[in-house]
């Protein structure tokens, strides 16, 4: 049985931990399995000032969850699913969408090590080599890679696929990709979820191209505006425009129809005046 003092840890930490749903916008459950401690305590200092990150046991993280749902952060146990490996809790004023870019940016690549599963398919490219023929050559062909010999160096023949994502890779494979200098590794907090306003955003929703949304949006905008205008729509963003466009109308209709205002009176007496002149040319000739 843990002794007192244990217990009352435990419920300091528990309580510590709700108390930080209570103070923080955003709170992200991480894996920092495989992470090294140098890393981590790197990443710590870059995160000072963004948030709060700390290792914590599983067993208490789930507690805390299910004692802050009953506290009303509504759907706060759904994070449960997602403490996974070596776990970690961060505390952020940052969105869920900034926390994860930020933790993305801060990650390093690295070698992948025999047992570890695949992150993603890895691909072994055409193209020349360092190294000069010899056993590798044979390595490399019982990979299912097809090489050749140029200037004297082994060149690979074309891409091959030597793990797909989550197969577990060799020490055979891991150490030709670690002699290619192929890192398929990304080293650094891995964030598995976050909360943000009562709502659970796992991994793969906060995983966006950040760049690309931008863009969209721009297009989304641009084709938008154009709809309005093409419809004669007002809004705000648009509205100089259509009565610039109205107003550009209305005077080629008042000139047409040759109505005199303060808008039209000097296009008139110009086309007056040009009239006036083609009349006495044509009558001296």
């Amino acid at each position: 049985m843990p002794s007192e003092k244990v217990l009352k840890q435990k419920r300091a930490l528990i309580d510590w931990i709700i108390s930080m749903f209570k103070n923080y916008k955003t709170v992200a459950i991480a894996n920092i399995e495989s992470l090294p401690a140098k890393q981590f305590s790197d990443l710590r200092a870059k995160i000072r000032g963004k948030g709060v990150i700390r290792v914590v046991k599983k067993s208490i993280i789930l507690r805390a969850l299910d004692e802050a749902e009953q506290q009303g952060f509504k759907n706060i146990s759904k994070l449960k699913q997602f403490v996974k490996g070596m776990p970690a809790i961060v505390f952020s004023n940052q969105n869920a969408f900034e926390l994860f870019q930020f933790t993305k940016k801060n990650k390093s690549k690295a070698a992948i090590k025999p047992g570890q599963t695949a992150p993603e398919d890895i691909v072994i490219k055409a193209g020349a080599t360092s190294f000069t023929p010899g056993p590798i050559i044979g390595e490399l062909g019982s990979l299912g890679v097809k090489t050749g010999v140029e200037a004297g160096k082994v060149v690979i023949k074309q891409d091959v696929v030597v793990a797909k994502a989550g197969d577990v890779v060799n020490q055979k494979l891991a150490n030709i990709l670690s002699r290619l200098g192929i890192e398929p590794v990304s080293i650094g907090l891995n964030i598995t979820a976050c909360y943000e306003d009562g709502e659970v955003l796992p991994a793969q929703v906060l995983d966006i191209d950040v760049e690309a949304v931008k863009q969209e949006l721009a297009n989304c905008y641009q084709r938008a505006r154009l709809l309005a205008l093409t419809i004669g729509y007002p809004s705000q963003d648009i509205i100089e425009e259509l009565l610039s466009i109205a107003h550009v109308k209305a005077l080629n209709i008042g000139l047409n129809l040759e109505i005199v205002n303060s808008d039209t009176i000097k296009f008139l007496i110009s086309k007056a005046e040009m009239q006036a002149l083609a009349l006495k040319n044509k009558v001296g000739n």
